[in-house]
């Protein structure tokens, strides 16, 4: 009797395990996959590259900071292959002269008016059900670096569905500075959804959490909902009278050739960059 139940116990196990994992592939799970999952699709070679500890300092709570080759090329500007097309492919079809190619072990300089391509370090394996969304680090974005990422037989820009095997690429525009980069250069960063569509919050949900947890302050006081509209998100604007920050509405750029190194953080000064 008790190797009975015991065949019974065994057999409810595996079907509530084959169970999840039905759930999880027919997408009732959605959403950004957490670190611990991330890690775990590193481990097993979703990246691409070997689990170590400096992969392991890129592992955001939700995204994935990427490591690069140590080249990058010199592309025309809005480059991206068509569908069906490897990256590789597309640039053997371009002109000789409007493709160049940089090593940037070293460190290499990249200038406002030219489009530079920098391949993603390990091929990509994207199972069916999973899709992963590029941003740029916000650093980018407060030096006037426009990053898309690029994909291997996807013409669209920094969104790539499963099931995909690939390399991925960042398309790097700089626009005001001269800027130095590095393989470890943290110019974007990556994550991983599970589900067909993007998650979002009801507007019930979204003024429940906003009212629960204080999420919006205003003058000082947390934000009454009842005299705003909240729809598929918060509307945020520009404080252009400086009420908060002694009159200061915002930072000039100046178009100086001194050239910024990613990798030193906190080693410039603001006045030779910005008026």
């Amino acid at each position: 009797m008790f190797s009975h139940f015991s065949s019974i116990y065994y057999s409810t196990i595996q079907k509530l395990k084959t169970a999840i994992i039905l759930l999880r592939c027919m997408n009732y799970v959605r959403g950004a996959l957490s670190s611990q999952d991330l890690r775990e699709l590193i481990k097993t070679g979703t990246f691409g590259e070997e689990y170590t500890p400096d992969v392991e300092n890129r592992i955001q709570p939700a995204s994935y900071d990427p490591l690069f080759e140590d080249y990058c090329f010199r592309v025309p500007h809005g480059f991206k292959p068509v569908i069906g097309t490897t990256v590789e492919e597309a640039l053997r079809k371009l002109p000789k002269n409007d493709v160049q190619r940089y090593d940037i072990s070293k460190g290499f300089e990249v200038k406002p008016g030219f489009s530079y391509l920098l391949p993603l370090r390990g091929t990509f394996h994207l199972p069916e059900g999973k899709w992963l969304k590029s941003s740029p680090k916000s650093t980018q974005g407060r030096l006037a670096n426009f990053l898309r990422l690029v994909a291997d037989g996807t013409p669209e820009y920094d969104e790539v569905w499963g099931p995909f095997q690939g390399k991925l690429y960042a398309l790097l525009e700089p626009r005001v500075f001269h800027v130095i980069i590095h393989p470890t250069t943290p110019l974007l960063q990556l994550r991983i959804y599970q589900g067909t569509t993007t998650p979002y919050l009801t507007t019930e949900e979204l003024c429940r959490e906003v009212t629960k947890h204080n999420l919006i302050i205003h003058e000082g006081t947390p934000l009454d909902i009842t005299k705003t509209k909240l729809l598929y998100g918060v509307p945020l604007t520009v404080d252009l009278k400086g009420d908060y920050t002694n009159g200061i509405v915002g930072y000039k750029a100046r178009h100086t050739p001194n050239p910024i190194d990613l990798t030193k953080p906190r080693s410039y000064d603001i006045e030779e960059y910005f008026d």
